[in-house]
């Protein structure tokens, strides 16, 4: 088992980052401290997936282009950068994903990545759905440069309960095994339903290192049908021993407090995180503050602070995010959507905040009927050539005509700018190794290209 791929379980979640789906899926809680503590973006993938880390409870706000109604299907998606370099141009492409439908039941996205002016494949996933259009599948393929072939990564496979289109009853997850040349199981779930189908039991086992490690979830529900509390216990040798749990408070059904604590090993609890939530009057998240426990100040100290807005028609417009870093230091990121029809995004722009908020990225969708999208992306500036390219000193830049040469790091700092004859060369001896981006703008074009620097 300690063969398997590295990234396998990563790339799986990344692939179901990219999957559209309508509700919550209830990942046990008992499996979130360890998936979650394999890579930071396991959990951020997991959150857009479906699956939310922080409450199981709270339909969380997932923004991402759905075809429910079968008139529009998702083409592809194209996500554009640099701004810093170019300004609020969609210049300098960076990644782009092609869904295709081979089947009524089976949808592919491909992932390519721009590199020296060509789209270079990353990897590919295949959704398998049932005839009620569930997910039931999900297949992961890296692509192999040397081999110019797909080749298996991370596979999941979910067993849905009875009718719903949401519960399940069990999934598994799978990484590819490169000795074995065969799937491993890395982690699985099975969960328990009442009369009301309502989860009120989960038992995971997760693979840490060859280790099995299984767990249960134990769910209660109040007079009012509410999931108050969950526990959690590790099962060793059949032997059930305390590990953690949730108290949740509710406000008309809707989670406005949640806060886990673990086992002190003694037959008592510590608080350990907490989160709360406001709603607005159409019951959707306005405000969502994450804390953790504090020994030092024996109180709660602020994390994070996610605030939502919407639009006319109660869809997500914005999302803002502060992370509260120990130091007292702030970081800030603004997200704004905007849809060409029901919940199916048109364009998503992401923001940083450096005393005011700047351009980092936008991503556009694309769908089978063209008029319905945001307009197609002006590549404004040409691709500007240089060489020797990687160069450890110098590099002569492919303009026929005067221009004004500026020159950025990866942070969109500007680190030169001059106005050169035709066919310049820059001298990089002072700049140390890594990536630049380099701009040119004559009379009449704007050029841009990516210098490294050996």
């Amino acid at each position: 088992m300690t063969k398997v791929m590295k990234n396998s379980l990563l790339a799986l979640f990344w692939a179901l980052a990219l999957v559209s789906l309508s509700a919550q899926k209830p990942l046990p809680q008992s499996l979130h401290s360890h998936v979650a503590g394999l890579d930071p973006k396991v959990s951020t993938a997991l959150k857009q997936a479906g699956f939310d880390l922080l409450t199981d409870v709270s339909k969380r706000v997932n923004p991402v282009a759905q075809n429910r109604s079968g008139e529009l299907q998702l083409d592809s998606t194209k996500t554009f950068f640099g701004y810093e370099f170019i300004g609020p141009i969609d210049t300098i492409p960076f990644l782009r994903t092609i869904h295709e439908y081979p089947q009524a039941t089976v949808e592919t996205q491909t992932v390519s990545q721009f590199e020296n002016d060509a789209w270079l494949t990353v990897n590919r996933s295949t959704l398998f759905k049932d005839d009620q259009n569930r997910i039931v599948e999900i297949l992961s393929e890296a692509f192999d440069l040397v081999k110019g072939d797909f080749v298996p990564d991370s596979r999941a496979i979910a067993f849905p309960h009875e009718d719903s289109p949401v519960l399940i009853d069990s999934f598994y997850v799978y990484g590819w095994d490169t000795l074995a040349m065969d799937w491993a199981l890395l982690f699985y779930t099975t969960n328990k339903f009442d009369g009301q189908d309502r989860l009120i039991e989960s038992v995971s086992s997760f693979d840490y290192f060859g280790q099995p490690l299984l767990f249960k979830d134990v769910h209660t529900y109040d007079a009012n049908g509410d999931n108050t509390l969950v526990e959690t216990f590790a099962i060793f040798d059949g032997i059930e021993l305390p590990s953690g749990k949730r108290e949740l408070e509710y406000a008309n059904h809707l989670p406005i407090e949640v806060i886990a604590f673990v086992s002190d090993g003694l037959g008592a609890y510590v608080a350990q995180s907490r989160i709360t939530y406001t709603y607005t009057n159409f019951d959707r998240e306005e405000q969502v503050n994450s804390y953790e426990w504090s020994f030092d100040s024996n109180g709660w100290q602020q994390t994070q602070g996610d605030t939502y807005g919407y639009d006319n028609a109660q869809r997500v417009n914005s999302k803002e995010s502060i992370l509260y870093n120990q130091d007292g230091s702030e970081e800030r990121n603004l997200s704004r959507f905007s849809y060409v029809e029901g919940e199916k995004l048109a364009l998503e722009s992401n923001f940083v905040w450096d005393g005011i908020y700047f351009l980092v990225d936008r991503k556009f969708y694309y769908y089978s009927d063209a008029t319905l999208s945001e307009q197609e992306p002006v590549r404004a500036a040409l691709p500007l050539a240089a060489s020797p390219n990687p160069t450890a000193d110098w590099a002569r830049l492919n303009l026929e005509e005067p221009a004004v040469v500026r020159v950025f790091n990866t942070r969109g700092e500007m680190l030169s700018s001059e106005e050169c004859q035709a066919n310049p060369v820059l001298n990089l001896q002072e700049l140390p190794s890594g990536i630049y981006f380099v701009t040119a703008r004559t009379a009449t074009e704007q050029y841009v290209g990516r210098l490294v620097k050996e």
